[in-house]
């Protein structure tokens, strides 16, 4: 049976030459350097996604803002619309119930249609316009 040894051989301190880097230290750093380059890749991406995402919610938040502020100057107009027909509401029940009454109904007859009371004469005058 072989036996299989292994020589190590020790550098001795003459050999070593100081200001060049060995094997393991060159292989430390590039692992570190591979670390670093990773982790700026990932801190890219993270702050691409960032930006995209902060961007599409302002986008959002305008669109939001102008839709609100549209929905709020239609609700203006239509408070304005509502309170016209409230006053015209007022004003046509007030006109119905003015001609319910006999009196309102005469004073219409007289003056649009110059029918006259019983024993009643009636004279049109035209008012005079100028003024001194």
């Amino acid at each position: 049976m072989h036996s299989t040894q292994r020589k190590i051989s020790i550098p001795s301190n003459e050999s070593i030459q100081y200001g060049t880097p060995t094997q393991r230290e060159i292989t430390k750093k590039r692992r570190v350097q591979k670390k670093r380059v990773a982790l700026i890749q990932r801190l890219v991406f993270f702050a691409v996604i960032s930006i995209c995402s902060i961007g599409f919610l302002t986008v959002q938040l305008i669109n939001q803002e102008l839709a609100i502020s549209k929905k709020e100057e239609q609700k203006v107009k239509l408070e304005q619309q509502k309170q016209e027909l409230k006053e015209e509401e007022k004003q046509l029940k007030q006109e119905v119930k003015n001609l319910h009454d006999k009196e309102y109904i005469g004073e219409i007859a007289r003056r649009d249609f110059y029918l006259s009371k019983p024993n009643e004469t009636l004279f049109k005058v035209q008012e005079d316009n100028t003024s001194n």
